[in-house]
């Protein structure tokens, strides 16, 4: 069967999240922080958004004020700030609502609610999170008769 056939076929297996609960700061209504449990789901990201989640990091980051254009010139961004808003854009692509699993859990106007009330034990446990759960989902390849082994172990056999 060719890939377009594939693609266009009713058939696989259903994509399932992986839940998660994590803990984020908010201010309420008289700016002191709270702490607010999240519960969400994790998904794929695919290659190509991955590479949008590096775009939106850098164009993010040259909205502000210390990174933006001055005299025609782009003043560098250290790799860690890079960096830091590269894993923040991954969470920010990845997390779903776990009440409706086809909804982004942070809409595009809460960015930046969520990005300041990270901190980053919850980013580096997010991403761990999401290290395990993808290379649960997508082992290695698989040869037909690990495939074959894997099918009788899932049926009790």
């Amino acid at each position: 069967m060719q890939l377009g056939q594939i693609l266009d076929s009713q058939e696989g297996v259903s994509c399932v999240g992986e839940e998660v609960t994590f803990w984020l700061n908010v201010k309420d209504r008289d700016g002191r922080w709270i702490k607010r449990q999240i519960k969400a789901l994790l998904y794929p990201v695919s290659a190509p958004e991955k590479t949008e989640v590096l775009r939106q990091a850098e164009q993010y980051l040259r909205t502000r004020a210390e990174w933006a254009e001055k005299d025609g010139k782009l003043p560098p961004i250290p790799a860690y700030i890079v960096s830091n808003e590269v894993d923040i854009r991954f969470l920010f692509a990845a997390l779903q609502d776990i009440d409706d699993p086809g909804r982004p859990l942070v809409e595009v106007a809460n960015y930046e609610r969520f990005r300041v009330g990270l901190v980053d034990q919850t980013i580096d446990a997010l991403t761990k999170a999401h290290a395990a759960f993808m290379a649960s989902e997508y082992p290695e390849i698989v040869s037909a008769t690990d495939m074959r082994k894997l099918e009788e172990q899932a049926k009790g056999k």
